[in-house]
């Protein structure tokens, strides 16, 4: 008996939601009116792109001596002329205790610090609560990335804040214990290490990298000015990528790429280049770089007769990925065009010949102007005019197919 009132009940259902179903049908198939609503869209007229990365580069020299490098910039540091760039250790066990020290000087630092008369005169929780979390959450975000440089100053900061806090809530009075031992295991290291290392120093100012690649004397700034695209095809078809042997060679501890600026040398479709000028501005995302770079067009070398011309890129945002790549397939973005997308079906005109479109608005059809900013065989984009309301506005439903419009039409 239950058996057979389940199986009444589910055919119910099931005759419900078809009705249901085909009703929403009817409703679609009898609409006269095919709508969309409008929203923001960004499109970049942009290329697609392979390139060598030309730069004017110093390399640093090993001095003679067995020993082990320690670097105190990571790559894409800005460096002075002169400047400290790394250490050369007896062994690697001078290396890890140097290490140490400087994690236990840090951590000694931030005790010092957190138990400081300032820190205990704030005294204020709520701000020091609202000062973790913002830490914490950063911090997260940090590790959701994947790390990278800032992980490391995102934890200092995390560990500062939860020991400022306990001497805001006074769950401790002082450090001092922590401080002290810290403070003899710095000294037993201090002690541990067999000689004094000895500095190495950049002969000039610029950006840091602690590997060859071997093009450092091909690959250069004054090379960038006349390379031609066939040239370039040669080389783009002749790279390799840096042996690991040559690049930990005994006698070179880096380079230093001196210019202000690096040159990515790309082949782009000729037919992109009627609308682009030299001193343009642009941006580049390359294949091994996360972030978007700014670039500026230093040289364009068009030649209507071929279907790739060669364009020189000229970059000032230096960033260790970028600094460490030669070969790199890069989007080129010309131009970014943003506003309301709308269908080119969705486009009228009206008995003044302004351009417009058709929203529903109530129980009425209303025509809105549109300002056109970019157009293609399928779509509009449209300036906002968001305080001029004769203007089609972000979120209204358009009318993309229908017949017999006109403004102030009743629909259904």
């Amino acid at each position: 008996m239950r058996t057979n009132v389940i199986r009444i009940i589910t055919v119910l259902l099931s005759f419900c939601i078809l009705i249901n179903l085909g009703y929403q049908v009817y409703l679609r198939l009898s609409d006269p009116y095919q709508t969309e609503i409008v929203y923001d869209y960004t499109l970049n007229d942009s290329v697609q792109t392979e390139g060598l990365v030309f730069k004017d580069e110093t390399i640093i020299q090993r001095p003679e001596g067995e020993g082990v490098v320690k670097y105190l910039y990571q790559n894409g540091d800005k460096i002075a002329k002169g400047a400290n760039v790394a250490m050369l250790y007896q062994n690697e066990a001078d290396v890890a205790a140097t290490a140490q020290i400087e994690q236990l000087t840090a951590q000694i630092e931030q005790l010092e610090e957190a138990q400081s008369e300032g820190v205990k005169q704030e005294a204020n929780i709520s701000v020091v609560n609202q000062q973790l979390t913002n830490t914490y959450v950063e911090f997260i975000q940090q590790l959701e990335q994947g790390g990278g440089s800032d992980y490391a100053s995102y934890r200092n900061d995390l560990t500062f804040m939860l020991n400022k806090r306990q001497i805001v809530t006074q769950k401790v009075t002082d450090f001092n214990g922590q401080i002290q031992t810290l403070n003899q295991q710095k000294s037993e290291l201090e002690s541990s290490i067999t000689s004094q290392p000895q500095a190495v120093n950049a002969s000039q100012a610029g950006y840091f990298e602690d590997k060859l690649d071997g093009y450092e004397e091909q690959l250069t700034h004054a090379y960038s000015d006349t390379v031609t695209a066939n040239e370039l095809k040669q080389l783009l078809e002749q790279y390799k990528e840096p042996d690991p042997s040559a690049e930990q060679q005994t006698n070179i501890i880096g380079k230093v790429m001196t210019k202000p600026d690096l040159r990515y040398v790309a082949l782009v479709p000729t037919a992109k280049l009627d609308q682009v000028k030299q001193g343009q501005a642009c941006t580049l995302r390359f294949e091994d770089v996360d972030a978007a770079i700014e670039a500026e067009i230093y040289r364009i070398d068009k030649n209507p007769q071929q279907h790739e011309s060669l364009v020189v890129f000229s970059i000032t945002q230096i960033t260790g990925n970028l600094i460490s790549i030669r070969q790199n397939k890069a989007e080129v973005i010309f131009n970014s065009h943003t506003g309301l997308k709308i269908p080119k079906t969705a486009l009228h005109t009206s008995e003044d010949g302004t351009p417009g479109v058709y929203i529903k608005h109530g129980a009425n059809l209303n025509f809105k102007k549109v300002e056109i900013l970019y157009e293609n065989e399928e779509y509009i984009l449209c300036a906002h005019h968001s305080t001029e309301q004769e203007y089609l506005q972000l979120y209204d439903t358009i009318i993309v197919q229908g017949k017999d419009l006109y403004d102030g039409k009743p629909i259904r």
